[in-house]
């Protein structure tokens, strides 16, 4: 296998982690050649005479890795029951399984020296632990392309150290990515509305109403990217119906897949896609990861998603390049760039640590994304994350709203940050905050347009950490 120049790099980092720590964590974004870099890995540990065991949590990520193994003369076995002709004989040197699978599979004497966690966000998992634990001994690699959980939970808790490969920015520049043209909804006009005791009188349309899906996704797929292959991320299998109906009836060629969609037709559906006999494949969930479809050119987000994983694991679909190809072109009908995650291409600091936990028995991605009226920020449980407020009012249901989508570039995107810090009004100081340093600091946050939760940060920072 030839290696790219930052893979073979990146090899050389792991094995110098792997001196200081047993497990370790290798972030490198969609369609930077995660799977490249892991079986290139697993093929030097069993010339050596080691056994490696690479986990899986899909059979489509199962098939991807055998394929790889074999391309570079490895001959896997495989526990994965919805695999075909899955064979173990307890004879090989590396063995391909589902997670699932596993957790009900004796493999007898056979015992790995070395786990592969693909997908690794997903580790800290009970299944994926006990499979861990069953051999404690064996050093572990975890690969993702983002090392961080809805949930807030730290991947230090399985991993205990990172290694950070090029970023999208980086893997664009050098060619092994197109760039990615992000297409928005306008951004919200708050400098006139008026302000009573201290918070907005009221709010356009957009949060005032709550979450909204704006612009006609099967009408800006024609602006902005007709003759394209297009990959729609719906939030639900009503909504992924619907589309597919409207590209039809708009007399374009569409596929719908979801998870009761069989793993055959799925896959017809894509190689429909790859050869230009169809124009869309709408689906809900499954095409996050696990597949490769470099003739894609044109990503539709019609949902909204707390999920930064998500988020670039959507995107990435349709960044890899591919003859003819020289762009991506994002419609996020959702405002997920402009609101919540930025341009995918920007600088990200990725940690082991987590964010903290959100509430249990809440499932984020079940429940609609609302925006605070005090700070702005977008949110899926009450208080709000950022500032505290609890609204008087739940979250509504998505809606469709007419409107078109315009290109976000990062100025742009600076802009619209500025423009709604300057519009929100100084709020009070928060109980564990020193009201004149908090006051100065917003008065600060408001001059400088900054984002409305760098007033904590900077509080906290002066105060020397945080305090309760």
């Amino acid at each position: 296998m030839t290696l790219r120049p930052y893979q073979a790099r990146d090899i050389d980092r792991l094995r110098a982690a792997f001196s200081r720590r047993r497990a370790v964590l290798y972030q490198l974004p969609t369609g930077g050649g995660k799977t490249h870099v892991f079986v290139e890995v697993a093929e030097r540990v069993a010339s050596r005479g080691g056994r490696v065991l690479v986990l899986e949590h899909r059979a489509e990520l199962v098939a991807q890795a055998v394929g790889k193994l074999r391309a570079v003369g490895v001959a896997p076995g495989v526990v994965c029951a919805s695999y075909p002709d899955a064979t173990f004989t307890g004879f090989e040197s590396v063995i391909v399984a589902s997670i699932q699978t596993l957790s009900k599979r004796d493999l007898g004497s056979w015992s790995p020296t070395f786990i592969v966690a693909d997908e690794a966000h997903l580790s800290v998992a009970a299944s994926w632990r006990a499979a861990f634990a069953r051999w404690p001994l064996a050093w572990r690699l975890g690969v993702t392309a983002t090392p961080e959980r809805l949930d807030g939970r730290g991947l230090g808790e399985v991993f205990g150290d990172l290694v950070a490969g090029p970023t999208i920015a980086e893997l664009t520049a050098a060619g092994h990515l197109v760039p990615a043209r992000v297409f928005a909804p306008p951004a919200p006009d708050f400098s006139k509305l008026p302000i009573r005791r201290g918070e907005f009188a009221a709010l356009p349309d957009a949060i005032a109403h709550g979450p909204q899906l704006v612009g006609d996704v099967v009408q800006h797929y024609q602006r902005l990217g007709g003759g394209r292959s297009a990959i729609v991320f719906a939030a639900s299998i009503e909504q992924a119906n619907r589309l597919g109906h409207a590209f039809d009836e708009a007399g374009l060629r569409a596929a719908v897949v979801t998870g009761k969609t069989t793993r055959d037709a799925r896959s017809g559906a894509l190689d429909l896609l790859g050869a230009g006999r169809l124009d869309a494949v709408v689906n809900v969930g499954v095409l996050v990861e696990g597949f490769d479809c470099p003739p894609v050119s044109y990503i539709a987000l019609a949902r909204p998603t707390a999920s930064l994983t998500v988020f670039l694991q959507s995107i990435g679909r349709g960044l890899r390049p591919s003859p003819g190809k020289t762009d991506c072109i994002v419609a996020d009908h959702a405002g997920n760039a402009a609101e919540r995650f930025g341009l995918p291409g920007q600088d990200r600091a990725w940690s082991l640590a987590g964010r903290g936990k959100r509430r249990r028995g809440v499932d984020p991605e079940a429940i609609a994304v609302a925006t605070c009226p005090r700070c702005l920020a977008l949110y899926q449980s009450t208080p709000c994350p950022r500032c505290g407020h609890t609204p008087a009012t739940t979250p509504r249901r998505l809606r469709q709203v007419g409107g078109l989508l315009r290109e976000l570039t990062a100025k742009e995107l600076r802009a619209r940050e500025v423009a709604i810090s300057q519009s929100m009004p100084e709020r009070d100081a928060p109980s564990w905050a020193p009201p004149a340093l908090w006051d100065r600091l917003e008065a600060k946050r408001r001059r400088e347009g900054y984002q409305p939760g760098w007033t904590i940060g900077a509080t906290r920072a002066r105060m020397g950490g945080w305090r309760r």
